[in-house]
This record gives C-alpha cells, structure tokens and sequence, in this order.
C-alpha cells in the first residue's frame, strides 16, 4: 500500500516526528479523557452524596419543627389562660402576655371557641398576616369534631400577596374535662424559617413554591424561571422527591444541583421546597485536580517527547540527511564526495556501503570513459571508411552505368535484342547498388553528425508531390493499384532543404508502392496552424504492432519487409532523421491486412533552420 502523495513528498525525519507527535497525542488524549471521566465520577458520587444528606436533614427538621409547634401548641393549649379565653373570657391579658414569650414570639397564636369562631389573635412584629379580628374562621381547619391535634400547611392569598404558614391546632380542655375550644399556632413560612433550615450550612439556599410561584427564598439571587417550571417541582407536589441531575450554572451562584422536596404537613402536599445546593467549592476541587492531574500528565510527556524527538533527530535524521546530500552530490556528478559514520549501526552501515559503491562506480566510469573513447574512434573509423569506400564506389559504379547504356544503345556496334535486354539489367542493378551505396553514406553522415542541409526558402511543394508520385508510379508496374493525390489549394512554402524534402517524400511513397499489391494510395498535403501536413496511406499489407518500432531502426527490417522489399533497412530510419533534421515529427498508423498511413508534420518556418545562402 502506497502513501499518500503529500506524505511521500515528506523526510523520514518528518514522517517519524509526525507518528511520533500523533502517538503522544493518541497516549496524552487518552489519560486526559481517562483521568477526567474518572474525576467526573468521582465528584458525582460526592455530589449524589451531597444531595441525599441534604434531602435526609431538610426532611428530619420539617418534622422536627412539626412536633415542636404541635408540642408548643399543646403547653399552650394546657394552661388557664387559655381555657378561660376559650371558654368565653373577656379579659386576654393574661393569654396575650404567654403568646408573647418564647417560644412563642415569632408565631401568630389564635385561640378558636367551640364554634369555631377566633375569640383571640396574637400577631409579633413583622410578621404580615391579613387575617386579624375575631369571629372569622382561622386560618387552619380546626378539627374540633375530631379531638385530635392537627397541622397543615396554609397559603394566605391577599391583595398584598401570598404568604405562607404552617399551622398547628389542638383542642382545649377545662378542668372537668369537656372541650371548649382550640388552639392554633400559625409559624409564618419566612426567610428566618428558611435560614433555620439551613443552619451552619452556607452552601444551601431554599425557595418555596406553590401554585407555579416563588413564595419565600432565602437565595440572595433570583431563582430561575425555568428552575419553577421544571419537571422537578411537579414530581414534588406529587409527594415525590426529585433531584435534577444536570448541574445548573445560576448567575451570583455558580455550579448548582437542585433538589425537589414535597412539603408535607400531616402528610398532605400543598407546596414544594426547592433546595439550590451549591457545588462551587466540589467544582473548584475538581478543576483544580483535574488540572493537576492534567499537568502531571502532559508536563512530563511532553518532555519525554521532546527528549524522543532529539534522539530521533541524532540518530536517525541527521545521519540521514547528511547521507541524502552525498547521494545528491554523486548524483550530481560528484564521485569524490563521501559519507561520513562513525556508528556501527544500519546507517553506519549503510555509509560504508554508500562509499564503496562510489569508489566502483568511479572505477566503472573510467573503464567506461576509456572504452568509449575506444568506442568513438572506432566510430569515426567506421564512418571515415564508409564515406571514403562509398565516394569511391559511386566513381566507378557511375562509369559502369554510362558505359553499359552506351553499349545498350549500339555506340559501340550492333547489339542484338537478347543482348540489349541484359544491358538493361545490369544498368538497373546498378543503380539499385548506386542507391544503396547513397543510403549508407547518408547513415554514416547522420551517425557522425555531418549531414549538412542546403536550406532554402519558398518551396513550393506540389511539384515536388507530384515528382515523387510520378517516381513511384514506375515501382507499380502492372500492379492494380491507383495513386491518388490530394494537395490542398492554399498549401504554403516552406524552408528547407529541396532535395532532402524530395527523398523524404521518395521513400515514403516508394515504400507505399513496394508493399502495396492491390487497391491505393493515397497521398495528402494540406496545412494545420503553422505546419504542413503530408501522408502517406495504402491498403497494403500493414505493420504488426510489434514490427511498428523496428522501421525506424537502422539495419533492421520486418519478417516482410525482408520478403518482399530486399534493401538495406535504411530508407526510414533515413526518412526520420531528414524530417527531425527539418524541425519535424513522423509517426505512422498500421493495422495488419488494412494498411499503412505515414504521416510527416514539418514546420512552414522552422526556427532551426536558416538559409544556406542567407
């Protein structure tokens, strides 16, 4: 499997910084999450355990103050003054001068005859109770038919608002044992009741709701609405305690849990107490861990990290980077330049071998360098040999042709028919030879690169088309196959050498009439842009795809070619050197028993040549 580019563009030393980083940060992640999930749990139980202890007090001291106004209510109850109110005195000094002592100073205290009408009202300062004078009914249900104490919890509602009570009534009995009356005490449900339920505990704050509304709170801010509405209170009215288990975060407060409590009296629920117990000192401690924790953590790996990075650095990068700029060095050309390792690990290892390589490769270039210098003059040799053996052979071979044509045609005395027709022969074998020898000091003048143009500009060339058309026509012989050409009206002139251009045209087509036996050929010339277009397209035999590269090879020829066409394998690979030498390109298109389609792009104006008379 194959990196992705960007990282394969990357250094070893990148790439193992990289895992590196991304394991550590793996690892750190890891602790962190484990740490903080475990810190989590942990202060949730603190908080759970929080909330139950307070859910256990707050409900000891409701029933706790309970029996104590009860308990009050009844020593009240007990003594004369109160029996005589009861039963009908006028005179209330003296049960008025008892309501006024503790522990009855913060309470309204009402005394109720047997028709259960108030004949006495005690108010303390500061206590708001609307319902003040005698004969109305008291504020809680008097069970005089029951002779039974009783409490609930009383909602006041005035014009003035709602306040709250507790009320706790029980019968009075005279001295002959016959009921005469009650006794109520009404504690008003008030911050100072409130903050007797919180005692020494600074952390808790309590709110009273009933009827979807905040009653009395002792909290120094606002409660939210949404605290009121919650899902938590309506549990509560239903007799259900209920503890939200998200924290709250409450403006002036902090981190809050809230808790639900039914406020019961007798057992009947008419309100809810909603305590806001405080978590900011279990929220700091748990930051606080949580960032030491954290610290402890990340501290020391990073430091393990940066120590890793440095030995990665030492050991491993540097030593190979400093391997990479000698391979550049002796990529560059540089074979003296070495590597330097003192380890005796993989990398020194691999310097040693790096250095021995350059020293065989040094040696190698030298023996290459002499061997080519051989090679060269070798070369040179050869292409001597074969320009001076072929301008020798041209001399000779161009008398025996003149002088063959001389006796052919009866210069020399009469010739017969037969004799004539041999003549013939000879000359046109030695032509073929002339053409051979032509094509050879061609090759040779390309190998040693001496092939020298004779550039001209202006060429026009439709005729010299229809030149080599005509020339190729004589290949056909009786043959049934058609030449047609097609040159375009608006065909520029070029620049370039004539006679070269000719002979790329010459063997191109002489190629197509050779391996032709039946159909056409067609030949077209026209311009794209700024080039000439000219090809070459027959319905021969056609080129094996695996022959394809093979025609433009010196000396070499397909298994047809040698069957059909003889010759020296010269004429194409000729043909694409002349057409490169003009600035352009030559590709052919071939399908077995469909033919062949040559086509030469050459430049109307080639940059690289220039005018030999210019």
């Amino acid at each position: 499997m194959s990196l992705p580019r960007y990282l394969s563009q990357l250094s070893v030393g990148t790439k193992l910084n990289i895992l590196l980083f991304v394991i550590f940060a793996l690892l750190v992640g890891n602790i962190v999450l484990t740490t903080q999930f475990n810190i989590d749990t942990l202060f949730s139980g603190l908080g759970d355990e929080r909330v139950a202890d307070e859910d256990a007090l707050v409900s000891s001291r409701l029933l706790e103050f309970n029996e104590n106004l009860i308990r009050n209510a009844q020593l009240l109850a007990e003594s004369t003054d109160a029996i005589r109110v009861a039963g009908g005195l006028r005179d209330t000094s003296g049960i008025r001068r008892l309501s006024e002592s503790a522990p009855y100073n913060d309470v309204v205290v009402e005394v109720v005859n047997n028709d259960g009408d108030v004949v006495f009202t005690s108010i303390p300062p500061g206590i708001g109770y609307m319902g003040t004078g005698e004969g109305r009914a008291p504020l809680v249900d008097v069970p005089l038919l029951r002779g039974a104490n009783w409490s609930e919890f009383v909602l006041e509602d005035e014009a003035s608002g709602a306040q709250a009570f507790i009320g706790a009534s029980v019968p009075v009995i005279n001295e002959q044992g016959n009921r005469v009356g009650a006794l109520v005490l009404n504690q008003p449900v008030n911050v100072e009741f409130l903050n007797g339920l919180r005692t020494d505990r600074e952390a808790v704050d309590f709110f009273l709701v009933a009827d979807g509304e905040v009653i009395v709170t002792n909290s120094e801010v606002p409660v939210p609405a949404e605290l009121v509405d919650s899902m938590g209170a309506r549990e509560a009215r239903l007799g259900q305690s209920f503890v939200n288990d998200d924290t709250v975060i409450i403006e002036g407060i902090g981190e809050t849990r809230v808790a639900y409590f039914p406020f019961r009296v007798n057992f009947r629920t008419k309100a809810t107490m909603g305590t806001l117990i405080r978590f900011d000192d279990i929220a700091a401690a748990r930051q606080q861990i949580t960032a030491s924790s954290i610290l402890g953590v990340v501290l020391p790996g990073a430091l393990a990290l940066v120590l890793v990075f440095g030995f990665v650095y030492f050991i491993v990068t540097r030593p190979i980077s400093r391997l990479n700029n000698v391979t550049e060095q002796m990529a560059g050309g540089d074979l003296t330049a070495r590597a330097e390792s003192s380890a005796e690990d993989e990398v020194g290892q691999l310097a040693t071998s790096i250095n021995t390589l350059a020293s065989q490769i040094q040696a190698r270039i030298a023996d290459v360098e002499e061997a080519r210098d051989r090679a060269e003059q070798s070369d040179q040799v050869k292409s001597s040999f074969l320009a001076s053996m072929s301008h020798e052979l041209r001399t000779p071979l161009n008398a025996v042709i003149n002088f063959t044509k001389f006796v052919a045609r009866g210069d020399l005395g009469p010739v017969n028919d037969e004799q004539k027709e041999t003549l013939e022969e000879v000359v046109d074998s030695a032509k073929h030879l002339l053409n051979l020898i032509n094509d050879v000091l061609d090759m040779s003048k390309i190998e040693s690169g001496s092939l020298n143009l004779f550039v001209v500009d202006n060429i026009d060339l439709k005729p010299l088309v229809e030149q080599a058309v005509s020339s190729g026509k004589v290949l056909l012989e009786d043959k049934p196959v058609e030449i047609h050409t097609e040159v375009a009206e608006d065909l520029p002139a070029i620049r370039g050498d004539r006679q070269r251009i000719v002979q790329i045209l010459l063997n191109i087509i002489s190629n197509a009439c050779k391996f032709t036996d039946e159909g056409s050929i067609t030949v077209r010339a026209y311009r794209a842009d700024e080039e000439v277009i000219i090809s070459v397209a027959d319905t021969g035999s056609g080129i094996a795809k695996d022959d394809q590269a093979s025609v433009f090879q010196a000396f070499m020829q397909t298994d047809l070619g040698l069957r059909q066409g003889g010759g020296t394998g010269l004429g194409m690979p000729i043909t694409k050197n002349l057409v490169e030498a003009h600035g352009g390109t030559i590709d052919l298109e071939s399908e077995p028993g469909k033919g062949t389609t040559f086509t030469v792009k050459l430049p109307v104006t080639s940059e690289q040549l220039v005018p030999t008379l210019a």
